[in-house]
């Protein structure tokens, strides 16, 4: 298995932003983990914010700004948002601006 390594130089103010990227981290691998082996049978899902950055190719931060604006399709539980991938398949084929029926 071939590993890419990269080095990069944290200062010491840098280290906690760090430390919660890391730890987003490996809850998303957790995620991933625990569907691979519990695979439910086929049907939409919820996905983070992470993976629905990377369905429509854009980060992070362009996607809570497009939420903000209700520019997108997507669900909130608490703090934690959710997407489902097929929506955001559909949002980008149609080209639509809005999160759904209320968004005009």
């Amino acid at each position: 298995m071939e590993t890419q390594k990269t080095k990069t130089k944290l200062s010491f103010e840098q280290v906690p932003e760090a430390v919660a990227h890391l730890v987003d981290e490996v809850a998303n691998l957790k995620e991933l983990v625990r569907l691979q082996v519990h695979h439910e049978p086929e049907k939409p899902r919820l996905i983070p914010i992470w993976e629905a950055a990377k369905i429509i190719g854009k980060a992070k931060q362009t996607v809570y700004g497009l939420v903000s604006k209700k520019a997108i399709p997507h669900y909130k539980q608490g703090k934690q948002l959710y997407f489902r991938s097929d929506e955001l398949t559909a949002w980008i084929e149609s080209g639509k601006n809005g999160g759904g029926s209320n968004s005009k």
